[in-house]
């Protein structure tokens, strides 16, 4: 595993050790061995800093090009070789997706684009189920669900000025729920044709909506 990505999992850890955030963890029998892309909602900025310490091989998060533009976050993501998404250019992303993903590592990708500052899963681009039928891995589901007096809200701006706003967790717990795996139909694929990557992605967002409602299902009985 390489230096730059080990340097900024020690980073991220020391933030969540720092603010005492704990990862509340069910499902990790489900993952399975190897490359795979995972798949996840994305209604904070620090969720995805969880997962690093969940999975043994090294992860590359497919991030919005104007997050990698942020002076101090950006510049971490970049440093663990986050792959830059382009508007307009999603298939160069897939592409280096795919050729990480033969490398051995794993793929994180938020379907949502965006942050959504809300637990409510919202429309998806189809990119997941191309890459997915591309490489013939599975993909793992997983949703996200922090209590709200957990976050905070911060405002900012883009690199080209533009305002922006997400939310942070900083104190608290982050429950985290993973799903069963799911894997790629290349029969279905053919048979539906373009209907395909629609019907699929909407089908695994359903899973992503479904275990976040479990994670915050067990938020509300502790």
């Amino acid at each position: 595993m390489d230096m730059g990505y080990g340097w900024i999992k020690f980073v991220w850890g020391s933030y969540l050790k720092l603010l005492g955030i704990q990862a509340v963890v069910s499902g990790l029998e489900h993952v399975p061995s190897g490359p795979k892309i995972i798949v996840a909602n994305h209604p904070n900025a620090t969720d995805g800093w969880n997962l690093p310490f969940l999975f043994k091989e090294k992860l590359n998060f497919l991030v919005e090009y104007d997050a990698l533009q942020t002076r101090i976050v950006g510049r971490w993501m970049q440093l663990a070789d986050s792959i830059p998404v382009i508007a307009g250019r999603g298939m160069e992303a897939l592409h280096a997706a795919h050729e990480r993903l033969l490398r051995g590592n794993s793929v994180v990708i938020f379907p949502e684009g965006k942050l959504t500052t809300t637990h409510q899963v919202t429309r998806s681009g189809t990119g997941v189920a191309r890459l997915a039928l591309a490489a013939q891995l599975p993909i793992l589901p997983i949703g996200f669900y922090v209590p709200r007096q957990n976050l905070r809200i911060l405002h900012g701006h883009a690199w080209d000025g533009r305002p922006t706003v997400g939310s942070w967790q900083t104190k608290g717990k982050c429950y985290i729920r993973i799903g069963q795996p799911i894997s790629v139909s290349v029969e279905r694929a053919h048979r539906e044709s373009y209907r395909f990557f629609r019907r699929f992605t909407e089908e695994i967002m359903q899973s992503v909506a479904a275990l976040a409602n479990q994670a915050q299902q067990k938020a509300e009985m502790q």
